[in-house]
């Protein structure tokens, strides 16, 4: 298909008596092709090239496969180059990848095809340089920047669009109404120019395309990125068709002089539409990265402390991946909250929670924890997240002594203040989790899951069988003492060894060690 279409174009249009050919546009198909579906299309290409000038255009055979070689040779070449500068982050680093675009594929590559291939054109019969070399290389470099600039960039957004595993949602795609109305004012100005120009001025269609390009530019700012390029490839081809069939009075150019000027013109008019077009997604873009920047922000804040948020931010797939680790797992828990909630009207039960959870945050964050859900009259917490250290189990001990000292000085304020006081009990374990997101596409969670969530809840739910303010396995103290040594004792005082417990949902017994509250509740 891209051969056929190549030849159909390249054999019948021809402007300015050679000097300028449409036959540019086929460059743009392949220069896309290339960049999308590989090589092959680059080969494609030059096959085209080959056959038109050798058979159409009577080019001797080496100096026709000499020509097929540059030309083929260059598409891939600048193929290559895009990919190098990031080219295929078109819709996600719009300007970065149009700058690109315009370097690569309007300058180099033109240049390049522009030195080398001129001399063979006219080695080869096909080119008079009678004219002058100079005028024939600006021609020829015009001719193969314009058009590739122009239609290569407005074939490679929509590919792009369409090969992306998650393309940018872009909310102009709401504008419907708008879009419809510059495609009915197009299509109109088109039949306009193209079959009553008769009744047109001779120069009608110059007055015309600035007024296309305008409303170009201000699509930019109102459509997506596809649209604009679309209709800017679209736009400059009516005008060079008119120009090249004399369609709606419009002056043929004489000279290739003449040609130039008309396409210099044009171009300068494309950039300026798809410069704006880019600019203006990038723009929307940042914006919405901004957005999801702050959105992440805050959602790392429910979970981790605020020291830590910005260098989780740094690691962007820190906590998107589901993966296997090591941590502990703690469950904290208002004892008796059913009983003290009845006594209480449900404005005093809610101011009460929300000072429990704060404090017993803090302390989390404090030692560098994560709190992983609260669970209306408790809260669970996990340390060793997302990054594992040398001292999360002793971490994670030291939080729940911290948490039973804020308990204590949240009852004595409670109980100066004549309301009801209250405790909380812990369960502390240590061992493999699987941490990562969980629910639905909506509503996800960072959570952590496992038998190791499973023995801390049951652990924690013990605490009211040995009257204990913190319950710990045989695993966490085990993991202390080799964290810290013989530091070990002080972190450890006051807990008793239980021995081994029936634990619900385990087949065999976890050695427990307690802590009770000394303070007389």
């Amino acid at each position: 298909m891209v051969i056929a279409l190549a030849t159909w174009l390249m054999t019948l249009f021809l402007i300015a008596e050679g000097a300028i050919t449409l036959a540019a546009f086929p460059l743009a198909i392949a220069i896309a092709g290339t960049v999308y579906f590989g090589p092959s299309v680059a080969l494609a290409w030059g096959v085209v090239v080959f056959g038109a000038f050798a058979i159409f255009f009577g080019m001797p055979s080496g100096y026709s496969l000499l020509y097929a070689v540059i030309y083929s040779g260059a598409a891939w070449a600048a193929a290559v180059a895009l990919h190098r500068f990031g080219f295929d982050r078109l819709l996600s680093h719009p300007v970065r990848a149009v700058v690109a675009w315009y370097a690569i594929v309007g300058v180099v590559m033109p240049a390049l095809t522009t030195i080398l291939g001129v001399p063979v054109l006219v080695a080869g019969g096909v080119a008079s340089a009678d004219g002058g070399w100079l005028l024939l290389f600006i021609s020829n470099y015009i001719s193969d920047s314009f058009s590739p600039v122009s239609l290569g960039l407005a074939l490679c957004v929509p590919i792009e669009r369409l090969t992306a595993q998650n393309p940018p949602v872009q909310s102009e795609t709401q504008n419907r109404s708008e879009m419809l109305l510059w495609l009915l004012f197009a299509a109109a100005s088109t039949v306009g120019v193209t079959i009553f120009g008769k009744d047109w001025l001779r120069h009608g269609i110059n007055d015309m395309t600035p007024a296309y390009f305008l409303l170009l530019a201000w699509s930019a700012l109102r459509f997506s990125m596809s649209f604009t390029t679309i209709a800017t490839a679209a736009v400059g081809l009516i005008v060079v068709s008119c120009h090249t069939f004399g369609l709606g009075g419009t002056p043929i150019p004489a000279t290739t002089s003449d040609t130039i000027t008309v396409y210099a013109n044009l171009l300068a008019l494309t950039v300026l539409a798809q410069a704006s077009s880019a600019m203006t997604s990038q723009r929307r873009l940042d914006h919405e990265r901004a957005v999801e920047a702050e959105l992440g922000r805050a959602r790392l804040k429910r979970y981790f402390s605020p020291r830590i948020v910005e260098d989780l931010l740094a690691q962007r797939d820190a906590f998107d991946e589901t993966r296997a680790q090591r941590a502990v797992v703690m469950f904290a828990d208002i004892v008796g909250f059913t009983t003290l909630s009845e006594r209480q009207t449900p404005e005093e039960t809610i101011a009460m929670l929300r000072e429990f959870d704060t404090a017993m945050e803090g302390e989390i964050f404090d030692n560098k924890g994560v709190v992983d859900k609260y669970l209306g009259d408790g809260v669970m917490a996990a340390f060793g997240l997302p990054d594992t250290s040398e001292v999360d189990v002793a971490s994670a001990v030291r939080c729940a002594r911290g948490m039973l000292e804020r308990t204590r000085q949240l009852a004595r304020k409670r109980k100066e203040a004549g309301e009801q006081d209250y405790r909380i009990s812990i369960g502390l374990h240590v061992g493999d989790v699987v941490a990562g997101n969980v629910g639905s596409e909506r509503n996800l969670s960072f959570t952590v899951i496992g038998d190791t969530v499973n023995t801390a809840a049951r652990l924690e739910s013990l605490s009211r069988d040995y009257e204990a303010a913190i319950v710990i396995s045989q695993d966490v103290v085990d993991a202390v003492r080799d964290e810290m040594g013989d530091e070990a004792g002080t972190l450890l005082a006051d807990f008793e060894k239980i021995g081994a417990a029936k634990v619900k949902g385990r087949a065999e017994a976890v050695d427990v060690w307690v802590l009770r509250d000394k303070s007389g509740r």
